[in-house]
């Protein structure tokens, strides 16, 4: 599955906590959630190749670091191919590119940095 091998390689490329689809109570955190699962074409959907628009959005209490590191997940990950995980969560990554990304204004939690990358694996 790639969530879990998502979660380690986030979090050291990141070095900030990483959590699949619920943020708990962690101001400073990546969280990341499927928006929805792409469609692939039938050449490629028998090797079993996925292709799904992911959402990860950053917080974080300090705007100057939230969006530097927000410019790092995508610097890290857009164009990315490669095998991300440790066993006996290894993915091979395919592709993933930024598909867009929004900055939202801070609340009580702090601030949020969202980026939408297609990942295909």
């Amino acid at each position: 599955m790639l969530e879990p091998a998502l979660v380690g390689w986030l979090e050291n490329t990141l070095k900030i906590s990483a959590y699949w689809l619920k943020r708990p109570n962690n101001n400073n955190c990546v969280v990341f959630r499927r928006l929805s699962p792409g469609m692939i074409d039938a050449n490629m959907a028998t090797p079993n190749i996925n292709q799904d628009l992911y959402r990860f959005s950053l917080y974080h209490t300090d705007a100057d670091t939230g969006l530097y590191l927000a410019n790092q997940l995508t610097q890290a990950l857009h164009d990315f191919s490669g095998v991300i995980g440790a066993p006996p969560d290894v993915v091979c990554m395919q592709s993933a590119s930024l598909s867009g990304g929004i900055d939202h204004l801070p609340d009580e939690s702090g601030y949020r940095f969202e980026r939408d990358f297609i990942i295909s694996y």
